[in-house]
């Protein structure tokens, strides 16, 4: 399953960024996401007669939501708990991840 373009940036623009300041969160968040592809995917794959193997396939993900957002709350909240000096290194950070990914502001802009 492919992830969606907003993760993808969020990911590789944002949260590569904020690795210095919360790596083990980022894994833990990315992880998350990575369970909660899987199950998605067997709810897609599972046969609607096998009740027991949808219950707890949706009870895990559910618990998975549940972590994944806590844990991006967390992720957020130290961003904002940093200084205005490391804000700026952080968006700088950002800014540069993203013209790796998707060329200048410029190139954004010619694309829409």
């Amino acid at each position: 399953m492919q992830p969606t373009r907003s993760f993808w940036f969020r990911t590789v623009c944002c949260y590569t960024a904020i690795r210095a300041t919360a790596g083990a969160r980022v894994d833990e968040w990315l992880n998350a996401h990575e369970d909660i592809l899987q199950c998605v995917e067997t709810l897609r794959t599972v046969s609607s007669s096998d009740g027991s193997e949808l219950d707890s396939t949706m009870v895990r993900l559910v618990e998975l939501t549940d972590v994944f957002f806590c844990t991006e709350r967390r992720l957020i909240d130290a961003c904002s708990s940093i200084t205005p000096d490391e804000q700026r290194a952080l968006g700088k950070r950002m800014i540069g991840q993203r013209k790796k990914i998707a060329g200048s502001v410029e190139d954004l802009e010619g694309r829409s």
